[in-house]
C-alpha cells in the first residue's frame, strides 16, 4: 500500500469507473460489503499535509459459501508496520 487510495471498477459495459477515496484520519471506512466479503480501510493522517489522508490499514474478511459462518478467512495489511 503506497500512494493515493485510487480505485477502478470494471463496469458491465467494459468501461472503467475510477475514483479516489480520502477518509477522516482515525476512522474506518467500509470499501466493500456483501454476504461473502467485507473490506474496511483505516485512514491515517499524512505527516506533512493535514488535508491528506492515506490508507494505514486494510482489513478483509471472506466467508465461505458452503456452510454458514464456517471457513472464515481474515487478512490485515498494515502500512505503518509493513506487514
Amino acid at each position: 500500500m503506497v500512494g493515493d487510495p485510487h480505485y477502478s471498477i470494471l463496469l458491465p459495459n467494459g468501461q472503467l469507473l475510477c475514483f479516489t477515496v480520502h477518509g477522516q484520519s482515525g476512522f474506518s471506512f467500509n470499501l466493500i460489503s456483501n454476504k461473502q466479503m467485507h473490506m474496511n480501510a483505516l485512514f491515517v493522517q499524512d505527516p506533512k499535509r493535514e488535508e491528506i489522508t492515506w490508507i494505514g490499514s486494510l482489513g478483509v474478511v471472506v466467508r465461505g459459501t458452503r456452510y454458514k459462518n464456517s471457513n472464515i478467512t481474515k487478512l490485515r495489511f498494515d502500512a505503518s508496520e509493513k506487514k
